[in-house]
């Protein structure tokens, strides 16, 4: 019997953020909230509310209707997508490192499709 999607998500948060948190929490504490501008606070609040919401929304929505397989090979592209949006949007650089990274990325999932 599988886990209800719900549980893994959340199981994965709860890692995550305690990997994220013995990393950081020295930051974290040291931080002056008040001193925080707040074009940050929006921003965090986007991030949270959009790209990862909507992301696990969508993630989550293709795996009920594909397989979960496949549904994870093709979440190998978040990067080369934010990374264009990056180049598009905001003029970031994209060398040499990162098309290799693209193709190797392209590359397992033409491989994982086609089995």
């Amino acid at each position: 019997q599988f886990l209800p999607w719900r549980t893994v998500i959340a199981w994965a948060f709860v890692f995550g953020s305690m990997a994220v948190w013995a990393v950081g929490y020295r930051h974290v504490l040291e931080l002056d909230l008040l001193a925080v501008p707040l074009e940050a606070w929006l921003g965090l609040i986007y991030i949270v509310v959009f790209p990862t919401t909507i992301a696990y929304a969508l993630n989550t929505w293709a795996v009920r209707r594909s397989s979960p397989v496949l549904v994870a090979a093709y979440t190998t592209l978040q990067p080369l997508v934010a990374s264009a949006l990056a180049w598009v949007l905001l003029g970031e650089s994209i060398g040499w490192v990162e098309l290799g990274s693209f193709s190797l990325l392209v590359a397992g999932l033409w491989q994982v499709s086609r089995t």
